[in-house]
């Protein structure tokens, strides 16, 4: 992201970011890929995410059906519609 700022405005947006940085807990490498370190805790994340955008079911609804029918993409989907189809009425 490129701002068009004068000088002393840059330098006053740097400070404003390094501040912001500084107090964080989080180091500013990592809050600036959270989603990796997300993914890293849970790789199938992604995946769930998808399904559940995919199927019209929350990601805990996904997860309880991976937990019963295991990580079968087709199965998966399957369950999900069945359970989309009742919810609907």
């Amino acid at each position: 992201m490129k701002l068009n700022l004068s000088g002393e405005r840059k330098i006053a947006a740097a400070g404003k970011l390094l501040e912001q940085a500084l107090s964080s807990k989080v180091h500013p490498y990592q809050r600036r890929n959270m989603t990796d370190v997300v993914q890293r805790r849970d790789p199938y994340a992604a995946l769930i995410s998808t399904l559940a955008v995919e199927t019209g079911v929350s990601e805990a609804e996904i997860r309880s059906i991976i937990s019963v029918v295991g990580m079968d993409r087709a199965s998966i989907i399957r369950e999900a519609r069945i359970i989309k189809r009742k919810s609907d009425g």
